[in-house]
């Protein structure tokens, strides 16, 4: 199993970033064409204030002005993302830093972002970057630390 994943890094990355896509096609509507017009696309489609989502998504779930699902599955499917991200990672790049984790998860996700935003399957949303990149490297440290180097959760 390593040699094979060794040897087919290359797919497994492009297998999880097609992976990544059809998830956020399947959990977003298509953006109809005349949503992409200048205005739109600064207004709307492309979000680089961090935090921003995150504070309206809380807001909201404490006033009750939004449908609870709504920013619920934000934070469970940018988490579970996230959490794939570092597991992967862990198992293709085992002596990878924790700096080209964070580097190479920040970077994946931005053209991830993107790719969505421009086949209009989503929108540009830093905060997302930046929950998906917390998480992947969480579940980086966690992988690396507990799996990978055979260290007991709990010492007894």
């Amino acid at each position: 199993m390593k040699t094979w994943m060794k040897g087919n890094r290359k797919y497994c990355w492009a297998a999880y970033f097609l992976l990544l896509l059809g998830l956020s096609w399947s959990t977003n509507r298509f953006m109809p064409s005349g949503m992409f017009s200048l205005e739109h696309w600064f207004k709307e489609a492309v979000n680089v204030i961090p935090f921003k989502t995150m504070v309206y998504y809380f807001n909201s779930l404490w006033d009750g002005s939004l449908n609870v699902n709504i920013p619920i599955r934000f934070f469970i499917m940018n988490i579970l993302i996230g959490i794939s991200m570092g597991v992967l990672f862990a198992f293709l790049n085992r002596k990878a830093s924790l700096v080209q984790m964070l580097t190479f998860s920040c970077v994946f996700f931005m053209i991830f972002e993107g790719a969505a935003l421009l086949l209009r399957i989503g929108i540009f949303d830093v905060d997302s970057i930046l929950i998906r990149t917390a998480v992947a490297v969480g579940g980086y440290q966690m992988i690396q630390r507990y799996v990978l180097t055979n260290k007991k959760v709990i010492g007894i």
